[in-house]
């Protein structure tokens, strides 16, 4: 396939394609079958990752604490919950942020 272009047209693309991280070929295929690019800020995602990763790893303490001991105190449980409810608050929070730039 050969596609004409003014070499302003072609800037547009390349400027485009380079926006949204894709190859001129990759961009045009994506216009042409979808119709737009959403992009979305990966920068958010890194305190909400380094969070999770926080939390799964006082639970693995708290399992493997369970593990040797053969049981699990209130205490221990309700970190456990304390820990799920934060992770669902921390997603609700960084989804309401989550805004895709159209490409």
């Amino acid at each position: 396939m050969e596609i004409k272009l003014s070499d302003e047209e072609l800037s547009v693309i390349e400027e485009k394609a380079a926006a949204a991280n894709l190859s001129k070929s990759a961009y045009l295929r994506r216009m042409g079958t979808v119709g737009e690019i959403k992009f979305y800020d990966a920068h958010l995602f890194t305190n909400l990752i380094n969070q999770i990763r926080w939390i799964g790893n006082n639970i693995n303490q708290i399992a493997k604490n369970a593990n040797s001991t053969g049981s699990i105190s209130n205490q221990e449980l309700e970190k456990v919950l304390d820990y799920h409810e934060s992770i669902n608050n921390n997603l609700e929070y960084y989804y309401e942020k989550l805004i895709p730039r159209v490409i």
